[in-house]
């Protein structure tokens, strides 16, 4: 019984890992558009729009709809100037629709020339994302990103970091820029969605739908960025590990698709269904298809089946090293399968003169090679586990390395 609240509490944990959180710092802007308008979460801008506003199912929540035609819309406040002046990062979702030409998405600017702007565009020809920041003809940056296939919702965030500046899609640095001189964008133009002074010369209006801008008065750091990708149409759950006849309840991250188709079917209680409970008899990786006509986006998700009876209790892995350097790979050192432990009575993990630097009784504790809020050295140390499998106590020890 303890092996399967295990196996329970494993499967949360990892769906919790899987879901995203949000930087704790509020953004000096944010517009949601969940209640098909444009107001301004923090009251720091004023929008208007030309069109009626229309919305359908967004990134999160409600996103509004674009049509292309005399349809745009913008915002004013004496905060644009103030977020500008300084480090900055925009960050917003769009799906754009299936027509050709170079699409004015978001932008700062006066006049259609190099002269104290801010402008982000999608060539949808080439499917690339385009990010300018200049303060005038030699003092400039222009940015581009290919967009990933398999997903139609893309997440571009853009930020200004001193000299630098970074394009990302979907959590990925796209590009990079560090220039000799600090660029000042600043200018008496509002900020506009589709109404960019280009159009008609090089750009045409956005056609696609336009969900979740924020603006920050700092440049978030990568790990915060990829905590803003909400990986819409994807699978939040991770791969995950289950004792025979269990189940699994999988969760998919908002998902606007007309239809949505699970294979293989079985062990899935309802195929059509986004989020059904999966029950299989034996390892299985499943494949999720959601068809928005034009866009087709493909998850998978694998679940190990495992026969309680094959069990070998004395079979705990613990990795040979990690390297906790932030790079989300191996940061922290953890037992690889908790699944076989029933109940952990201590995981400590000693350094070479003996001093315990870890310890914990949570079969999914995680040390982040940390002692005392301090990181500790390279080395080499020592870890000793005390657990139950199968009502028997077992002692395991070995040697890890900590890279840095």
């Amino acid at each position: 019984m303890k092996a399967f609240k295990t196996i329970a509490y494993l499967a949360l944990v990892l769906f919790c890992l899987s879901s995203r959180e949000l930087p704790g710092q509020d953004p000096a802007v944010y517009i949601p558009f969940d209640s098909c308008n444009l107001k301004e979460k923090n009251g720091v801008l004023t929008g208007q729009s030309v069109g009626a506003l229309v919305c359908e199912c967004g990134a999160a929540g409600s996103a509004l709809r674009w049509n292309g035609g005399f349809h745009f819309a913008d915002w004013e406040g004496n905060a644009l100037d103030n977020l500008f002046s300084g480090d900055f990062t925009v960050s917003f979702y769009f799906r754009p629709d299936a027509v050709t030409g170079t699409m004015d998405i978001l932008s700062k600017r006066e006049n259609c020339g190099i002269d104290s702007l801010f402008a982000i565009r999608y060539l949808s020809d080439e499917r690339t994302i385009v990010a300018e920041l200049a303060q005038r003809v030699d003092q400039g940056g222009t940015l581009q990103g290919h967009l990933p296939e398999n997903s139609c919702w893309y997440h571009i965030v853009f930020t200004r970091s001193g000299r630098r500046l970074a394009l990302f899609v979907n959590g990925e640095e796209k590009d990079s820029k560090t220039n000799n001189y600090i660029i000042d964008p600043r200018n008496n133009a509002k900020l506009a969605l589709a109404n960019s002074p280009c159009l008609g010369v090089t750009d045409r209006r956005f056609v696609g739908l336009f969900d979740e801008l924020r603006l920050y008065k700092r440049a978030l750091s990568r790990d915060e960025i990829r905590g803003l990708d909400l990986r819409p149409e994807h699978i939040a759950n991770r791969d995950t590990v289950i004792f025979k006849g269990g189940s699994v309840q999988v969760r998919v991250n908002t998902d606007c698709s007309a239809q949505a188709q699970w294979s293989p079917v079985r062990g899935v209680a309802d195929p059509l269904k986004r989020n059904p409970l999966i029950v299989p008899d034996s390892t299985t990786t499943y494949v999720l298809r959601s068809d928005f006509g034009s866009c087709v986006v493909r998850d998978t998700f694998r679940v190990i089946v495992i026969n309680e009876a094959d069990l070998d209790c004395d079979q705990v892995n613990l990795p040979n090293a990690f390297t906790p350097n932030q790079d989300g790979l191996n940061d922290v050192y953890r037992i690889n399968n908790p699944y076989v432990i029933e109940d952990l009575h201590e995981f400590e993990i000693f350094d070479r003169w003996g001093e315990k630097v870890f310890s914990t009784n949570d079969s999914n504790g995680a040390w982040d090679g940390d002692f005392r809020g301090k990181p500790l050295n390279p080395g080499i140390f020592i870890y000793h586990l005390k657990y139950f499998c199968r009502g028997v106590l077992r002692h395991k020890t070995g040697s890890l390395t900590l890279i840095r």
